[in-house]
């Protein structure tokens, strides 16, 4: 399970927040890939605004093995802090 914070976004489905969301998440160009034979996997996402000029300027990354600890902003798997990027393709894992 993946949670993008920072925009309020929490997803496998692309959840909106304050006229966001987070589309076509990936993880090494699959969605929802039921295995990675990777080290360091690369993600990838998109962001939409239904707002002119709207963009990513950071981002944070939750992994957790539960959707109920994501929602409580816990990601024991990896927490990437908040990073200062408008970066959203081949962000690698470091968990």
């Amino acid at each position: 399970m993946l949670a993008f914070s920072g925009c309020d976004v929490l997803t496998d489905s692309g959840i909106i927040a304050g006229g966001v969301s987070v589309k076509e998440l990936r993880c090494e160009y699959r969605v929802n890939p039921l295995g990675v034979d990777v080290v360091k996997p690369r993600l990838n996402w998109i962001m939409e605004s239904n707002q002119r000029g709207r963009k990513q300027r950071a981002y944070q990354i939750l992994v957790a093995d539960s959707e109920e600890k994501l929602k409580q902003n816990e990601g024991e798997l990896w927490d990437s802090g908040k990073v200062k990027s408008e970066q959203s393709n081949q962000v690698v894992y470091k968990g």
